[in-house]
């Protein structure tokens, strides 16, 4: 989460974005507050992804699901990821 002290823009730290085609934030901005605002799927897959970027390529996606690519979701997301397992993982 080294970049997260760069970030400017947004609400207050603690508080959720509104941004629902990138879960990361929230997940990233949980991590840092301590604050629970990250939404987890209610379904087995995809538990991780962004939507709707302006400079991804959604045509990969073809291999997984027409429906992610025409619909602009990257399922699963590695900065997602990431993000959820930072937040979950114990610290000893």
């Amino acid at each position: 989460m080294f970049w997260w002290e760069f970030l400017k823009e947004g609400p207050p730290l603690g508080e959720p974005f509104d941004a629902p085609d990138y879960p990361y934030l929230d997940w990233a901005r949980d991590h840092r507050a301590g604050s629970r605002h990250g939404a987890v799927a209610d379904v087995l897959y995809p538990l991780t992804w962004e939507a709707q970027a302006s400079q991804a390529d959604y045509r990969g996606m073809e291999a997984v699901s027409s429906l992610y690519s025409n619909a602009r979701v990257s399922v699963p997301h590695s900065w997602h990821s990431a993000e959820m397992f930072l937040y979950l993982l114990p610290v000893k």
